[in-house]
C-alpha cells in the first residue's frame, strides 16, 4: 500500500506541474494579454513666428490598441499665452508681444495624449521674434539735425 500511495503522489505532483505550466486547469482566460500600449504622439515641428502672429499647434497621435484618445496642450516655458482648443489635436494661440532686447523668445508647449489607461507626451518649441510692434518695443529717437 505504501508503494501505491507514493506512485499516486508522484502522479498527482506531475499532473499539478503540467497544469501549472499550461496556466492552470481552469479559471478565467484573459485572451493572452491585457497590457495596454502607450499611444504615440508628435507635437509637430518647431516654428519661428513674429510677435502678434497667429500660431497653429498641430500634433499627430495614434493608438495601436485602437482606444479613443483625448488631447491636452499646455504651455511649459515662456510668456503665458491663451491656447484656443487646448483639448483637441490642433490648437492655436497668438504670439505674445516681445521686447527687442529679449528677442528671440522661446515658448514651449506639451501635447499629452491619453487613451484612458496610458498617456504619452511630446513638446514643441515656438520661437517668437520682435518686429517693432506693441508696447514692449523701444521708441524711435531722432535728435534732429545738428
Amino acid at each position: 500500500m505504501q508503494v501505491e500511495f507514493s506512485l499516486r503522489g508522484a502522479t498527482l505532483a506531475a499532473a499539478c506541474l503540467v497544469l501549472a505550466a499550461c496556466g492552470g486547469g481552469g479559471g478565467s482566460d484573459d485572451g493572452g494579454g491585457s497590457s495596454n500600449a502607450q499611444p504615440s504622439v508628435d507635437a509637430g515641428a518647431p516654428q519661428t513666428v513674429n510677435e502678434f502672429e497667429a500660431v497653429a499647434l498641430d500634433g499627430s497621435a495614434s493608438d495601436r490598441d485602437g482606444d479613443a484618445l483625448t488631447y491636452s496642450w499646455e504651455q511649459t516655458v515662456g510668456a503665458t499665452v491663451t491656447i484656443d482648443s487646448a483639448d483637441s489635436l490642433a490648437a492655436s494661440f497668438e504670439a505674445p508681444d516681445v521686447r527687442a532686447v529679449d528677442t528671440p523668445v522661446v515658448l514651449t508647449f506639451r501635447l499629452t495624449v491619453n487613451d484612458g489607461t496610458a498617456s504619452n507626451s511630446d513638446t514643441v518649441d515656438i520661437t517668437v521674434h520682435d518686429i517693432g510692434l506693441g508696447t514692449n518695443s523701444p521708441p524711435d529717437a531722432d535728435a534732429g539735425s545738428d
